[in-house]
């Protein structure tokens, strides 16, 4: 099944705007916000002071404005984590989560569907809803649709795509390498622990930005033991995001996200220590589990 779609009822918006709203988010941002325009979305992180992620979020431009979309589960702790710092700035932050509706797409080839130019740039706005595709090497894309046209984009979906549930579009971004905060995970992980930088998600030349010293200074002084890596498991189970993973009674990495491939196997995404990835059994949660690693797609 190449072709379907997703709605995305777990992740939310949060609106920047403002005449600083450039000039704040760079300085907040892991990447360069000057790259993002009307044609070019980005793929992003908030951190601490201390260089671990608040948020991941998929950042565009609409309109005049900046729209990230996060896990709505962590967009009230980013807000509060940004208003910090946008007293000192002309600029507005905002939930924006009720002005569009959400969905996830996959197609086997550049999307031409809602009157949309064959889209092979990144994002594209139309009178109806607007279209960020997910620069990945597939051809996802996610619809950002006002409430009151859901019923007429659907109605155009199902005739040519197969609704999925959130598990299985979850379960493609595992498989593509792209990392979820969770409440649990919220300032745990560095960049560099999730692969943000091979995901084009941080920026080593754009100037300061919260954490950006101690970002910079992991990357340019080599000194990187933990990464990303995708894992299978042959049994149905779930692993809460942040458990430890324990290889001789040593902590050697953490659970990122988990989700069911079948009925007997799961997914993850694991941040670990690269000299343990030979081995295979491990102990998670008091019980021995084995990691079949997956090269990642991305």
């Amino acid at each position: 099944m190449n072709n379907f779609y997703c709605l995305l009822e777990e992740d939310g918006l949060i609106k920047v705007s403002g005449i600083d709203a450039i000039k704040f988010l760079q300085g907040q941002i892991t990447t360069n916000i000057e790259e993002v325009n009307e044609n070019q979305s980005q793929l992003s992180a908030c951190c601490t002071n201390q260089g671990r992620v608040i948020s991941i979020f998929r950042m565009f431009k609409f309109k005049e404005d900046f729209i990230l979309k996060l896990p709505l589960a962590l967009l009230e702790p980013l807000l509060t984590h940004l208003k910090k710092f946008a007293i000192f700035s002309k600029v507005k932050l905002e939930n924006y989560s009720e002005k569009f509706k959400i969905i996830g797409l996959r197609s086997e080839k550049p999307l031409e569907l809602f009157s949309t130019p064959r889209l092979e740039v990144d994002a594209v706005f139309t009178s109806s809803l607007l279209v960020v595709r997910v620069p990945d090497g597939l051809y996802r894309y996610e619809l950002f649709i006002p409430p009151e046209a859901l019923a007429t984009v659907l109605v155009e979906l199902n005739s040519h795509y197969s609704q999925i549930t959130i598990n299985f579009w979850q379960l493609t971004e595992i498989k593509q390498g792209i990392p979820r905060i969770f409440p649990q995970t919220l300032a745990v992980f560095t960049p560099h622990d999730l692969n943000l930088p091979q995901l084009n998600a941080v920026s080593f030349t754009k100037g300061c930005y919260q954490g950006q010293e101690i970002i910079a200074r992991m990357h340019y002084r080599g000194k990187l033991k933990q990464h990303l890596y995708a894992a299978m498991v042959n049994e149905r189970t779930f692993f809460i995001p942040g458990e430890k993973i324990f290889f001789n009674n040593q902590i050697v990495g953490y659970i990122v996200q988990s989700c069911l491939e079948t009925y007997h196997q799961t997914a993850l995404l694991v941040s670990m220590k690269e000299e343990v990835i030979s081995l295979h059994e491990f102990m998670i949660a008091n019980q021995q589990i084995k990691l079949n690693f997956l090269e990642l797609k991305s």
